[in-house]
């Protein structure tokens, strides 16, 4: 018997939640291919992803094949996007396969991913990175000027103590 497949969500980023979610429960599922309004991510999640040799990732979610329609590129919806997938999983993301020259070289050029060689040039979110902020702001083209009005997410083991 196959596996149910979760009903069609209203975007893209609504079907991420509903597919980290379920992945987060155990689900058999552990492949997406996303699409809505001319957005399209094939999303991937995985409980042991070997990298490299000795180089063995936990939970991880690879975000791979992504299109977003040409009137809405360059607005920073793939940044935000990115953003989303790290909150949702505690940070643990993987960029796979990035063809884009322009994304690849804002990525190779922010301090908050690693560049790895896995299955052409990949990037990983380093642990404790954070993804919010100015650090994003001088490498990615057409940001914008004032980010004082943004949330800062710091991805990161909580070292907040309770009283």
């Amino acid at each position: 018997m196959m596996p149910r497949r979760p009903p069609k969500l209203p975007s893209i980023e609504a079907q991420t939640i509903a597919f980290i979610d379920s992945c987060k429960r155990g689900s058999s599922i552990d492949r997406a291919s996303l699409s809505y309004g001319g957005f399209y991510a094939y999303l991937r999640y995985d409980t042991r992803l070997e990298i490299a040799p000795r180089r063995i990732l936990n939970d991880m979610l690879t975000v791979a094949n992504v299109e977003i329609p040409l009137k809405l590129q360059r607005r920073r919806w793939f940044w935000r996007y990115l953003q989303l997938c790290a909150a949702l999983n505690d940070g643990r993301i993987l960029v796979e396969s990035v063809v884009n020259p322009g994304l690849r070289m804002a990525l190779q050029r922010h301090a908050g991913f690693e560049a790895v060689d896995f299955h052409g040039p990949s990037f990983l979110l380093r642990q404790s990175a954070s993804i919010y902020g100015p650090a994003w702001m001088h490498v990615w083209p057409g940001g914008p000027q004032d980010h004082r009005s943004m949330p800062i997410l710091q991805i990161e083991a909580s070292t907040a103590s309770a009283d």
